[in-house]
């Protein structure tokens, strides 16, 4: 699993980049989700192919957002696939760095469980079980998606500070005070302060 990174700039370089008004939310949604696509597909060329643009892309404009993101310089049109070219080096970094970093935790768990940290590492379990490994590939997921139940409010929530008012007495409307030392807030005030 990889997650995205995107620098400070990305964002404002998507405004200020003359995208036609009817396609600005488009093009920077599509662009957005482009750039997770490849993150999850780890593809170091940032190239796609045109046919799965559907497949991640969840604007009903996301081809004419494609065609202006190539119109600005965004994206190259390569006939059948597009390359994303703004944000590459960010991209690229950050993915060679997750790479890295996958690395050096399957050498650390080879040391750890004491074998030949030269050795080549099978993915877990599933390489070792015949018929089973792409089962569990395709079940392994990030998302957190699930069924939740929802968890009621206490009714002595104070929805404005989201502090537990004192139950004892219902005609006291503060919050309960507690010796847990400084509030948060005061805290991180006089944190800035500090400076």
């Amino acid at each position: 699993m990889t997650w995205a990174k995107y620098g400070t700039e990305f964002f404002d370089q998507l405004v200020d980049s003359n995208l036609q008004p009817e396609l600005d939310d488009a093009a920077q949604l599509t662009h957005t989700q482009a750039l997770h696509y490849l993150y999850s597909v780890e593809s170091m060329e940032m190239i796609f192919k045109k046919s799965v643009l559907r497949r991640f892309a969840t604007s009903s404009k996301s081809s004419e957002a494609a065609q202006e993101l190539v119109r600005i310089g965004f994206w190259a049109d390569l006939g059948g696939s597009y390359k994303v070219i703004h944000h590459e080096d960010v991209f690229r970094q950050s993915l060679v760095a997750q790479m890295k970093k996958r690395d050096r935790d399957k050498t650390s768990k080879r040391i750890k469980r004491g074998s030949n940290p030269s050795a080549p590492v099978a993915n877990d379990v599933a390489n070792d079980i015949p018929n089973v490994a792409n089962s569990v590939e395709a079940t392994q997921t990030d998302r957190q998606t699930g069924i939740y139940e929802e968890v009621p409010f206490p009714e002595n929530l104070n929805m404005k500070t989201g502090e537990l008012m004192e139950e004892t007495n219902p005609w006291k409307n503060h919050p309960v005070k507690t010796d847990s030392g400084p509030n948060l807030m005061d805290q991180l005030r006089s944190f800035g302060s500090a400076s």
